[in-house]
């Protein structure tokens, strides 16, 4: 008995064996289909003679053979139904009476093993090759035949054999590409059992895995017989006995790595077949068969809300992106967000899909999907959403899934198909803020810094002048954000600043007013001046998810100030005495209605022969305020000072004492 296995032979794996069911005929042209669940289908096909024949082609691996799960790698259960084949001893003679050993290497018939999708690195596994007879009664004579299989071709072509494990008396004879010729290892009379050796048997039969090195459809097997005998005995004469053994298959399978939640009822997982995201994929979960009910979750998966980018998770085979990925932000709800993943390996159309779970409810979603179909051969394709208004900022992940054939539609983020690569990916959605810059006109010349939570973003910028969104976020596992906070938006509110400050070179006066709204268009604070705090509400998971309300874009609108200023300069006298003294004063006003004139100047210089007597006096009205109340001192000639405030309506009164020279020269 044989039991032939399709397997990865890395160090973790899974597999999935067949389903207990098959469909074909019987007989030395047999042909035997047997599906899995995953919809691939494996085919057992025997031509070119007589001399071997399919007895049964849906019977479990106990039928023969005392094989144990433990002889095969990975561990195949041996209530896995098969293939029953038998050779023709008959078929295969002793040279001569005295031969004691004979070796046919081809009796007339072949075995071909396909499959409906290609698989990578089949392994085979052989369960009963051996037979042994005596006469009843003789002790002495021993006849020993059992099955040779040699590896006659595979498509495509460069396949080679690699025993694994687990074997008993099995091994390849070679390892070329091809002529490569399973054989048992010990062939002294070797039995029928794998398990117990029988008198007159003297040692074990073959079971065993091999792995056919490569990624093919189809391996054929030219089948031989060989024997040994001990001595010559006319009853049993010169042929070998027939031998009966069994061939079922079962095929690697890779799986993401996204938390369990993810594949709550079935894991995402793909039979692997060549077809790869990036460059690299493994098979996982050694020893555990995928059939039913099927594996969930993944066995790769990490705990919820950790990371499993790059090292973590399921590894370095998850390549079809870089990461960490382009930045996925609550600004961009209502717009597309793309991926663009690459691909090698494929042999036929399929497509590709991808999720993302932009509420982060712990569930891929139809909605959260888009796929593209994508040519044989295609290294490359760009998967395009429209972010939806279900999104909310904070941890959460991604899937892509690439398989040749029609299998992937957006209803599918989980399940078994026949090919492909399955990768996940954390992705971070990050909270954002805008500050745009407006002037009034707009061909002011005024230069504005925008900033946000303390960091000038956009400097110098003048009429529609902005900082783009900016992301905040608590750390930099998924890119580092624009702004790195305290607090995690997942569990608490982002409070932060947003200011404009005027450029070095603005002299100008403006009055400024900011109006923030969120993504949704609501208004979120409005005012008259520079600054204003913000606050990015804490995200709220699953259909009601709150993205718009953490995307809020402020902007200041600068309008030139229209002020009104006057100054009158007077005094009471008609006529000046040198050497005396005189008091003028200054008045300095905005009219009412105009704009506010804070930070306007006085200045004004005494005449030749005109100092100053005493320092002059500053008092405010209508609400203006001086910047000094008094300044110069006596002998000085100049008034200098400016208005801290000076509104509509209001005026600045400097009194200002002068004493006259009495030498006429200095008039």
């Amino acid at each position: 008995m044989c039991a032939l296995v399709l397997g990865l032979g890395s160090a973790a794996q899974a597999a999935q064996v067949n389903n207990a069911t098959a469909s074909g005929t019987t007989g030395t042209a047999g042909s035997s289909s047997k599906p899995y669940p995953s919809a691939l289908t494996a085919t057992y096909t025997l031509a070119g003679g007589t001399n071997v024949q399919i007895i049964a082609n849906n019977v479990p691996l106990s039928t023969l053979g005392g094989a144990a799960a433990t002889m095969f790698s990975p561990n195949v259960p041996t209530t896995t139904t098969g293939i029953q084949l038998q050779t023709v001893g008959a078929s295969c003679n002793f040279a001569n009476n005295a031969a004691a050993t004979v070796t046919c290497p081809d009796i007339g018939s072949t075995l071909t093993i396909s499959f409906s999708r290609p698989v990578t690195n089949p392994v085979v596994h052989f369960l009963g090759l051996g037979s042994v007879r005596s006469i009843t009664g003789d002790t002495v004579t021993i006849t020993a035949g059992r099955t040779t299989h040699t590896l006659s071709a595979s498509a495509p072509a460069g396949a080679t054999l690699s025993t694994l494990p687990g074997a008993v008396n099995l091994q390849p004879l070679t390892n070329a590409p091809l002529n490569s010729t399973l054989d048992i290892a010990n062939a002294t009379y070797n039995g029928t059992n794998c398990t117990n050796i029988a008198a007159p048997a003297t040692q074990l039969a073959g079971c065993g895995s091999v792995r056919v090195n490569g990624t093919v459809t189809s391996v054929t097997f030219t089948v031989g017989m060989s024997g040994a005998r001990n001595v010559f005995n006319a009853t049993i004469g010169n042929a070998l006995g027939d031998d009966g053994y069994m061939v079922t298959a079962t095929v690697d399978e890779d799986f993401g790595d996204a938390p369990a939640s993810y594949d709550s009822v079935e894991a995402a997982s793909h039979i692997v077949d060549g077809l790869r995201l990036g460059a690299s994929i493994d098979a996982d979960n050694t020893n555990v068969f995928n059939d039913t009910p099927a594996v969930t979750p993944s066995p790769n998966a990490v705990a919820a809300g950790a990371d499993n980018n790059g090292s973590n998770g399921d590894g370095s085979d998850e390549d079809g992106l870089t990461t960490p990925l382009p930045t996925l932000h609550t600004g961009l709800i209502g717009q597309t967000y793309s991926l663009a993943p690459t691909l090698s390996g494929g042999t036929a159309a399929g497509n590709v899909c991808g999720w993302i779970d932009f509420n982060r409810n712990g569930v891929f979603e139809t909605a959260e999907g888009v796929c593209n179909a994508v040519a044989n051969g295609a290294t490359s394709t760009t998967l395009n959403w429209t972010v939806p208004i279900a999104t909310t900022a904070g941890r959460s992940y991604v899937r892509l899934r690439a398989t040749q054939g029609a299998q992937l539609s957006p209803a599918t983020p989980t399940g078994r198909v026949d090919s492909g690569e399955v990768e996940d990916y954390m992705i971070e959605i990050k909270p954002v803020i805008r500050v745009i810059k407006q002037l009034n006109p707009t061909g002011a010349t005024g230069r504005f810094d925008l900033g946000i939570g303390g960091t000038a973003f956009a400097v110098n910028q003048g009429h529609n002048g902005t900082t783009g969104f900016r992301t905040l976020y608590h750390n930099s596992a998924s890119g580092a954000p624009d702004l790195t906070v305290a607090q995690n938006i997942a569990t608490t509110a982002i409070t932060t600043a947003v200011v404009e400050v005027p450029n070095a070179a603005t002299t100008a006066l403006y009055t400024a007013t900011y109006t923030c709204v969120n993504g949704a268009g609501a208004a979120v604070a409005t005012g008259t001046g520079t600054s204003v705090n913000i606050t990015l509400p804490v995200s709220v998971t699953g259909a009601a998810a709150n993205g718009r309300a953490q995307a809020v874009t402020c902007t200041f609108t600068n309008r030139l100030n229209t002020s009104a200023l006057s100054i009158v300069k007077s005094d009471s006298a008609t006529t000046y005495t040198p050497g005396g003294p005189a008091t003028y004063t200054l008045t300095a006003c905005n009219a009412a209605g105009a704009d506010a004139a804070n930070g306007a100047t006085i200045a004004d210089t005494l005449p030749a022969g005109a100092t100053l007597s005493a320092p002059w006096q500053c008092v405010g009205s209508g609400g203006a305020s001086c910047s000094a109340g008094s300044g110069g001192a006596a002998g000085g000639s100049t008034i200098s000072l400016s208005a801290t405030a000076l509104p509509a309506g209001g005026c600045l009164n400097i009194t200002v004492p002068v004493t006259f020279s009495s030498n006429p020269a200095n008039y």
